[in-house]
């Protein structure tokens, strides 16, 4: 009978093994990251007033460049580059989203939304209000064979816990069925301005490939105003650069070339 009181012995430590390690994995898995609790004290007005500094010029580039012909301009002038803080952009997540009332709607399902400029990724996180759960995305930008910017999922996250992407799977599929519209309505005219429908099939596409495992080209599409009525400029990413606390974005005007090619690829989503 020795053996058989070993072997419960062995079972009870293995069992009390398997136990620490689910609390500990439990207790990470709720427990908030350190950036994102330091990323959570108030945000000075100061940082959103800074950023919508320079979106406003942004958004004259993108006014003034559309204006005239478009594919006789020199691509120094097509081009322009934006540099924003994880300051800046949180005060403007806080600011736009309350202006907008976005607020409101989210606040019941997640709040505290941050976001983090590290090692070369960009980190979205927010507390899952019913969950009680702080949940990161994490993106990786990276260079593409053509010389423009892709766009990668590096991670899901719970609290300090990486999360498998199939815990995602209903997300992805409600997000397919969101891109069912009219095609008719998909379109960028020859001064690179697009449709809302366009731009707003572009990041359902983008955010249903991203959590498919996919690497996405990376595009944007500019508004004049920011939260008014006004034109949507269509762009593309060549080069996004991410350092610590900062990142150095330049988007580029689209060429005939590339605004057909990203409109058939939408309308083939959208059918």
């Amino acid at each position: 009978m020795k053996w058989l009181k070993r072997l419960a012995v062995a079972l009870g430590v293995i069992l009390l093994c398997l136990a620490a390690v689910a609390s500990y994995a439990w207790w990470k898995a709720g427990r908030e990251p350190d950036w994102y609790v330091h990323a959570r004290a108030p945000l000075a007005t100061q940082h959103a007033d800074n950023a919508e500094q320079n979106l406003i010029r942004m958004q004259n580039w993108a006014t003034q460049t559309t204006a005239g012909p478009l594919d006789a301009k020199p691509v120094a002038v097509k081009q322009y580059t934006i540099e924003l803080t994880d300051q800046q952009i949180n005060g403007l997540i806080a600011k736009w989203s309350e202006a907008a009332g976005i607020s409101e709607k989210l606040n019941s399902q997640v709040g505290d939304i941050r976001v983090r400029l590290a090692d070369g990724q960009i980190t979205v996180a927010g507390r899952l209000i019913e969950q009680d759960r702080v949940l990161s995305v994490v993106l990786r930008p990276r260079p593409a064979e053509d010389g423009y910017t892709q766009i990668s999922l590096e991670s899901l996250r719970s609290g300090d816990v990486p999360l498998p992407l199939v815990a995602v799977d209903g997300q992805r599929e409600a997000l397919a069925r969101k891109l069912k519209v009219d095609p008719a309505k998909l379109g960028i005219d020859s001064h690179n301005n697009a449709t809302r429908e366009t731009a707003g099939v572009y990041y359902l596409a983008l955010l249903a490939d991203l959590l498919g495992g996919k690497s996405p080209d990376l595009y944007s599409f500019l508004q004049y105003q920011q939260l008014g009525p006004g034109m949507i400029v269509a762009t593309r990413v060549r080069k996004l650069d991410i350092e610590d606390g900062k990142l150095a974005m330049t988007v580029e005007l689209l060429s005939p070339e590339q605004r057909m090619a990203v409109v058939e690829q939408l309308k083939k989503l959208a059918n």
